[in-house]
């Protein structure tokens, strides 16, 4: 009886070639322009009624691997080619499938945009910024004594060596660069 059980066991360790057929294969190919013949990069290849698909590297190959045994429709595609569909791809459990995919080249149409914007509402008489202020917003202002210091504070215009420069302007582009009149004590 042990011996029975030893063939037994013995025979089922003997690979069969109905027992684990190959079920699985791949497909690989290569996809390039049709009217140069350049290797086209980043196309997208999908098998049709799955989710098997793949992208072309930067030879224009590419290999879906894991496909099960069976005939497929294959889907190709890119921005500014023709989609292409290959009808009957054949996936076999004996052989690898190999294809050579040529794409022509399509003209993109959209739809015209239209761009409406509105002219910006300047003063016609300015040309230049211009920022008025009043005695008030000096007034308020914590910490300022006199106008030269009120104007240091606002945006472009700073101080050297006692002299006011605008945006970058120096005393001799400016004026004087000091205000002779005190706004906040009204003296002259």
């Amino acid at each position: 009886m042990k011996g029975i059980y030893t063939l037994i066991f013995c025979l089922l360790l003997i690979p069969s070639k109905d027992i684990f057929n190959q079920t699985r294969s791949k497909v690989q190919g290569k996809v390039s322009d049709a009217q140069t013949g350049e290797a086209l990069i980043g196309v997208n290849i999908l098998l049709l009624n799955t989710t098997l698909g793949s992208a072309t590297n930067s030879e224009g190959k590419f290999t879906i691997i894991n496909v099960p045994v069976g005939s497929y429709t294959l889907q190709v595609s890119m921005v500014g080619y023709k989609k292409e569909r290959i009808v009957d791809v054949l996936v076999s459990p004996d052989r690898i499938t190999t294809l050579d995919i040529k794409l022509s080249s399509s003209v993109l149409i959209g739809d015209e945009v239209i761009v409406v914007a509105e002219k910006n509402k300047l003063h016609n008489e300015v040309s230049n910024t211009q920022l008025v202020v009043t005695d008030e917003q000096i007034n308020n202002t914590a910490g300022i004594r006199d106008i030269n210091a009120f104007l240091e504070k606002q945006p472009g215009v700073s101080s050297e060596k006692g002299f006011l420069e605008i945006r970058g302007g120096s005393a001799d582009q400016t004026g004087d660069g000091y205000l002779s009149k005190d706004v906040l004590h009204r003296s002259g």
